[in-house]
């Protein structure tokens, strides 16, 4: 039996040690597929986009993957010098919530801004349509599947990813009703 495809759910120097060998060990030239459970964009910079290409990955964003995120990331580019990556914008747009609830709530006291925080519903340059549940104050959003693009099609540096799914957020986190979180139940 050859397997078709060879998944993982490793990250950082998990990863890159995983990928380095599933090149060296020649299994992308037995056209043996890599699948990445979370794909973050230092992963990719650490050994380079063509030891990664062809791998499908799930990602919760990434820098151009439509116009706000771009227009975001690009101004992050500007100030910082590189181009975001995912949980660089993912704690931008936290931090972006939490501070909203402040002001909403007129006071940084714990439980008001948590109440305030509590089923939100908001969309920003990160996350469409996503919400703040109420009963266990995960976030629910999107998320991508993609393929990592050969360098030769990299329109600039960091252009790492093209989108070839959408999981809806109400399909890619685990329902209340399954949720072993205490705070849900």
């Amino acid at each position: 039996l050859k397997p078709q495809v060879f998944g993982t759910m490793q990250a950082g120097a998990d990863l890159v040690n995983v990928v380095k060998q599933y090149n060296e060990f020649g299994l992308k030239k037995q056209n043996i597929g890599l699948a990445i459970g979370l794909l973050f964009e230092s992963d990719v910079a650490a050994l380079g986009q063509d030891a990664y290409q062809g791998a499908i990955a799930t990602v919760p964003w990434f820098w151009n993957l439509d116009k706000a995120a771009t227009d975001w990331s690009r101004k992050f580019e500007k100030a910082v010098g590189k181009k975001p990556t995912f949980d660089q914008a993912a704690v931008y747009s936290a931090v972006t919530q939490y501070l909203e609830a402040v002001k909403r709530a007129k006071t940084d006291e714990g439980e008001k801004v948590v109440a305030q925080l509590e089923g939100r519903k908001f969309s920003d340059f990160f996350a469409n349509d996503a919400q703040i549940r109420k009963e266990d104050h995960r976030t629910i959003l999107d998320v991508y599947q993609v393929q990592v693009k050969p360098k030769s099609e990299a329109k600039e540096d960091g252009d790492y990813y093209k989108q070839i799914g959408k999981t809806p957020a109400a399909d890619a986190f685990t329902p209340l009703s399954e949720s072993k979180c205490k705070m849900s139940q």
